[in-house]
């Protein structure tokens, strides 16, 4: 889904097996063409099932992919697994809204195309710093759990790393089912703990655990459920409905979708 508009609500959606044959392919795409292009801002993407989008002859291959130049949209209540890149990418955007999305076993990358790995990655060039791109992104409430060694459950690049004074990073509940770094934390720190995690944030309540799914070997039979609270108090969204149709009762908080 290649979405060069802004303001659209993107939901309820099934996306898998892209990018089989082609290169630079995503499951769910926001884009703009330019800095002058007007699109790729204020969307809504929620509620959609992304998994198996491969790319085998560049870095993309991603679940959910708001690209370079993509501002204010909000990426809620998704989930994505078993693709070759990562579960959702932000690249040189801004004030993103990326919450309570579910991420697992993404990463793949078969063919050892992708020159960064992670569950949820937010990154950017050197032109768009100076630009101040990536900022303003606050990503938290999100699940997100590795399943290979080399594949971080959050990466944020040096460029994000650098215009983090104002975004929000947590709390998030992150794992790595296989032993691996949870957080790469710019290109040379490695967070490991939750309290690392909150100290080098700047936020409280990031968790490190594996949560009790109801069957991560059939997350399309709703496996990706959790069928226990995970603990933590994470942040607050009211007024809301997670992806089993559940409304967010007052105080209610979530990890994951």
């Amino acid at each position: 889904m290649e979405v060069n508009a802004s303001n659209l609500v993107i939901e309820h959606n099934l996306v898998s097996a892209n990018g089989v044959s082609i290169g630079g392919a995503s499951g769910i795409h926001l884009y703009a063409s330019s800095a002058d292009d007007p699109a790729g801002d204020g969307n809504t993407v929620r509620y959609n099932l992304t998994y198996a989008n491969h790319d085998a002859l560049t870095s993309d291959g991603n679940g959910i992919e708001i690209d370079q130049w993509c501002d204010g949209n909000d990426v809620s209540f998704n989930v994505a697994w078993g693709n070759d890149g990562a579960g959702i990418v932000v690249y040189d955007g801004n004030a993103n809204r990326v919450a309570a999305n579910t991420l697992y076993g993404n990463g793949l990358d078969p063919a050892h195309t992708h020159g960064a790995l992670g569950e949820l990655i937010v990154s950017g060039s050197a032109s768009g710093v100076q630009a101040g791109r990536p900022s303003a992104n606050q990503v938290f409430d999100n699940l997100a759990v590795a399943t290979l060694p080399g594949v971080p459950a959050f990466y944020v690049s040096d460029a994000a790393y650098a215009l983090r004074a104002g975004a929000t990073f947590g709390p998030n509940l992150l794992f790595n089912a296989a032993g691996g770094t949870l957080m790469r934390w710019s290109d040379s720190l490695t967070l490991d703990s939750a309290s690392q995690i909150d100290q080098a944030t700047g936020s409280s309540g990031n968790l490190v655990r594996l949560p009790a799914f109801a069957n991560a070997a059939d997350p399309l039979a709703g496996g990706l459920r959790l069928s226990a609270y995970p603990g933590g108090t994470g942040t607050p969204l009211q007024g809301l409905t997670d992806l089993a149709g559940q409304a967010g009762g007052n105080g209610w908080s979530y990890f994951g979708a």
